[in-house]
């Protein structure tokens, strides 16, 4: 099941381009935060190849959004989480 996610992600991937963005809202009334697809969808893959252990590709993940964003626009939830790859790669060895 998480080889079809990755597949999903890959596919999605290609058809997004670096500005898009997502809009999450809880409510249509309220203004939603704009979040950039692309590195949702490349957070998600890096989760999907952690799970799998395949934390080379996590890891190239992780520095896409790196490469694709301004580094005050990553999230604290997603440097711990690009961290926590790294260790769990270090402790794999």
């Amino acid at each position: 099941m998480i080889e079809e996610s990755i597949e999903c992600y890959k596919a999605a991937l290609q058809t997004t381009t670096s500005s898009s963005t997502i809009d999450l809202r809880k409510n249509e009334s309220i203004d939603g935060e704009q979040y950039n697809a692309k590195a949702i969808l490349l957070n998600n893959l890096s989760s999907a190849y952690s799970i799998l252990k395949n934390y080379d590709k996590a890891r190239k993940q992780l520095q896409t959004i790196r490469e694709l964003m301004p580094s005050e626009l990553i999230s604290q939830k997603e440097l711990i989480f690009n961290t926590s790859v790294a260790l769990e790669q270090i402790y794999a060895l």
